[in-house]
């Protein structure tokens, strides 16, 4: 299977150099969102244009756009899971390839299509279902745009990627080598002041095999998500509510079904050379014959400075995520992150947003064009003493029910980015964690060690 990909990957490449000096796309990361109606205005020339922009014939309004990426990741670990896991270290090869297709009818709608084919290398430890899906539909769905009372608005229904706000409920999960889908339909509007987003959604079941995921009946999620902007428009506030539903949750040390509403706001915008947000989510409800009372309070606040004309951006997150304290009630005070980022702490996913207390300074400085160079250091407690840490999946990774000590570790990471071109991307990243009292109280608590090299092509 490497040498359709590698040709493939090589093909479009050639392709996209042609066009280098013709167009500068942007990718956005909702393919679906790209924007190539430009081609409209002018005859495509090159083939990568062509390939961009397919006219459906002279009488004809309609058109197609075709496109997507490759991703090869080298992933490398010593003792992973803090030494938990034997046969370290392990090193293995990851590929993503997705193809899409954009069919419009040149009014008000469209078909969006997207096929992946994602698989998993030399991989010693069990393929986790974030690591490979040989073959399957990620994306097909169709959306209707018309107005209502002169207002944008548009109803999307099939498979499809979602994205909220800062990414902290709701992600696309960029991160691993299997990105997160939907089953459901989303209705909305846009406007220059307010956009209001309808959604229900059933989070799609990733299984390793040939287009044989199914929908996922046992979990689902709906509500309301509102953006207002502020004038200037990088300014805003949002304000949304998000019911799940799981029929199959677990959280240190039960499982059982779990029915959570969350309402948030996130106030977000920029400030002369300060840029960041507040977020603040409370969630109320029930998991198995108790209730729900849990919370989280993030900060994000990066400044932007300069040394030699060369660009420096320093950052600060802060985050205050509840666990559950009282093992004797029937209250469940963890917070559940529903389905955030995958790479929420890093690349390496070591640690999910729940029964947290985390204090994360950064760096980014760009010492020449297109390229990037981020230092972080994150530092975790954990914020009840009697629930363990989770995974970026909401799964338990250790119990904290028999285990006092509160202070989980720190990570050390570095990354180092190469654009060449909106096309071609290269990064670099290492993660030393360097275990802290709780992990060495329920693990056998040795430092881990992540290595990545990420190389990554879209078109």
């Amino acid at each position: 299977m490497v040498i359709p990909k590698t040709a493939l990957f090589f093909t479009f490449f050639l392709s996209s150099l042609e066009a280098f000096g013709q167009v500068n796309p942007v990718f956005k990361s909702l393919r679906f969102e790209d924007d190539f109606k430009k081609f409209q205005e002018s005859k495509p020339i090159s083939s990568y244009e062509q390939l961009k922009y397919i006219n459906f014939g002279e009488k004809s309004k309609g058109w197609m756009s075709v496109g997507g990426e490759f991703r090869f990741q080298y992933q490398f670990f010593t003792n992973e899971l803090w030494g938990v896991l034997e046969d370290d270290p392990d090193g293995f090869i990851l590929f993503r390839n997705l193809v899409h297709f954009n069919i419009s009818n040149g009014k008000n709608l469209r078909f969006f299509g997207q096929i992946k084919n994602n698989t998993i290398q030399s991989r010693i430890h069990p393929i986790r279902s974030i690591d490979q899906n040989i073959l399957g539909l990620h994306q097909f769905f169709a959306e209707w745009d018309t107005q209502i009372l002169g207002i944008p608005t548009f109803v999307r229904v099939g498979r499809q990627e979602a994205s909220l706000g800062a990414q902290r409920l709701i992600a696309t999960r960029e991160g691993p080598n299997n990105r997160l889908s939907f089953d459901g339909i989303r209705a909305g509007i846009r406007s220059d002041f307010l956009d209001i987003d309808l959604l229900y959604y059933h989070p799609v079941l990733e299984t390793p095999g040939i287009f044989d995921g199914r929908f996922n009946f046992e979990s689902r999620v709906y509500g309301f998500y509102l953006v207002r902007h502020l004038n200037p428009s990088k300014k805003g506030a949002d304000l949304y509510f998000l019911r799940v539903e799981n029929d199959l949750a677990v959280f240190d040390p039960e499982r059982g079904p779990e029915k959570r509403n969350s309402v948030g706001t996130r106030i977000f915008g920029e400030l002369n050379r300060f840029s960041g947000d507040l977020e603040f989510i409370y969630q109320w409800g029930r998991f198995n014959e108790g209730s729900i009372s849990a919370y989280t309070i993030s900060t994000n606040i990066n400044y932007r400075s300069s040394i030699h004309d060369k660009r420096l951006i320093f950052g600060l997150k802060t985050e205050i995520i509840s666990g559950n304290k009282n093992l004797d009630d029937d209250v469940l005070g963890t917070f559940n992150p529903l389905y955030p980022m995958g790479a929420y702490f890093g690349l390496a996913a070591l640690i999910g947003p729940s029964n947290l207390i985390d204090i994360h300074p950064s760096i980014q400085f760009f010492p020449w064009k297109n390229f990037r160079l981020n230092v972080d250091y994150d530092i975790f407690w954990r914020h009840s003493t009697n629930d363990g840490i989770y995974g970026p999946n909401v799964r338990p990774i250790f119990s904290g029910v028999n285990a006092q000590e509160r202070y989980i570790g720190s990570q050390l990471g570095m990354f180092v980015n190469y654009y060449f071109q909106p096309h071609f991307t290269i990064t670099l990243e290492h993660t030393y964690f360097q275990s802290g009292d709780f992990l060495k109280e329920v693990s056998p608590g040795k430092n881990l060690n992540f290595t990545a090299l990420t190389i990554q092509f879209k078109y």
